[in-house]
């Protein structure tokens, strides 16, 4: 927790930096951005319960599992840990945060102006943390917290808590200047995204051409985008670029291996009609999209993989929000 808490500052602290210099931001915007950055907290799902082996056992022996009816499976848990008898202290930390063994998504809340990162992503990469490469756990784990982070910013107006000694809920406010730069900005992603991002696919025999809906992925995009950059400024700025290897990696620099960390987080192997569907109804770009997109708007992932300028992951105008 110490550590997961330690990431979340430098991250904020980074995108304090970004916001100070952000040229599309005037004055007044830049200040309420910052105190808004200021104000949002993040809310790491560990409770001390889980390291109680007694209490785990005494849960776990609750827990049966269906190995051919994952669904069923997950629903009884579900019914458990709902349940109000005799709630054990693993039932209420979960009950209290709204998180659940088969949810495993990061998030952003408004009302709270709060960030959530599940255990199940904070374990994922735990053999980073001691003695491990640095750039690991800042290209994953980092990217997750600076893409929620961004969350706060997004096109559409959030509310910030309610301070106490006033009636009115604090709201993140773009001034008519700050909004026309910041159009110019999105508008270049937009471009960027419909130029790169279209490709036909084999559907039951039929040619099918697919190209996913800027207007319904933009905030994704543009966290995306920004989430990565601000990561590896984060872990640049730690390590000065000078980091660990791995194993039978030793042919890969630090830099180079930051960028294929932060590549496996949305790594998938999906069919075609898995593809159309996320396609058709998700608010992220589809993969390998969402990776190569975000890789191909960074000047340091070109640095790193010396990508002659003009090629796919190198555009000569790259686009970036924050």
């Amino acid at each position: 927790m110490t550590a997961v808490t330690a990431l979340f500052k430098r991250v904020k602290e980074t995108i304090a930096e970004r916001i100070l210099v952000k040229s599309w931001l005037d004055d007044e915007t830049r200040t309420q951005a910052l105190q808004k950055l200021n104000s949002l907290r993040g809310r790491f799902h560990v409770s001390p319960d889980f390291y109680n082996g007694t209490l785990l056992a005494h849960e776990m022996a609750e827990v049966v599992i269906d190995s051919d009816d994952f669904i069923a499976t997950v629903l009884r848990r579900f019914r458990q840990m709902r349940s109000l008898q005799d709630p054990s202290p693993l039932r209420r930390n979960a009950i209290i945060r709204c998180h659940y063994p088969y949810s495993v998504h990061a998030y952003y809340e408004s009302s709270t102006n709060t960030i959530g990162i599940p255990l199940a992503m904070m374990t994922s990469w735990a053999w980073s943390w001691d003695g491990g490469p640095a750039f690991a756990v800042h290209a994953t784990l980092g990217s997750v917290i600076a893409h929620e982070i961004l969350h706060a910013f997004d096109f559409h107006r959030r509310r910030l808590p309610m301070e106490p000694d006033r009636d009115v809920d604090e709201l993140l406010r773009v001034t008519p200047n700050s909004w026309k730069r910041l159009e110019t900005r999105i508008e270049c992603v937009a471009r960027l995204y419909a130029r790169s991002f279209w490709r036909k696919v084999q559907s039951y025999g039929n040619d099918v051409a697919v190209q996913f809906d800027w207007n319904m992925t933009k905030n994704e995009n543009v966290a995306d985008i920004g989430a990565l950059q601000i990561a590896h400024k984060t872990w640049y700025t730690l390590t000065n670029g000078k980091d660990r290897s791995l194993p039978g990696l030793e042919g890969l620099r630090p830099s180079q291996l930051f960028f294929i960390s932060a590549a496996q987080v949305h790594c998938v192997n999906t069919t075609i009609e898995a593809y159309v569907f996320s396609v058709e109804s998700d608010y992220h770009s589809p993969h390998p999209e969402r990776i190569n997109s975000v890789m191909m708007n960074s000047q340091a992932f070109v640095e790193a993989f010396r990508c002659p300028l003009g090629t796919k992951m190198n555009p000569p105008n790259k686009c970036t929000v924050w």
